[in-house]
């Protein structure tokens, strides 16, 4: 035995019939209506958003990195300059 609806208690002052179809989820049986189930956008453009600014940043803190150390590192090839002389006071 499956009931199709169940009612209300007789006591209770507000009497609504009750079915299946109020439990579902695309049910209007309040008026309310559901939610669409899908997330916006927004939700995946931020977090990739972070994640491609955190791999640019990186990416231009690594080529500083190796720009500011070719400069350290003088230039290449080419001649050595001369030595200082060795003085002995």
């Amino acid at each position: 035995f499956m009931p199709v609806a169940t009612l209300a208690p007789l006591g209770k002052g507000k009497t609504k019939v009750r079915s299946v179809r109020d439990f579902s989820p695309g049910s209007a049986g309040d008026g309310q209506v559901a939610s669409p189930g899908q997330i916006g956008p927004i939700w995946l453009i931020v977090p990739f958003g972070i994640l491609g600014l955190l791999l640019v940043g990186l990416a231009a803190w690594g080529v500083g990195r190796a720009i500011r150390n070719r400069r350290l590192a003088g230039p290449r090839g080419g001649s050595l300059p001369p030595l200082r002389p060795r003085t002995r006071a």
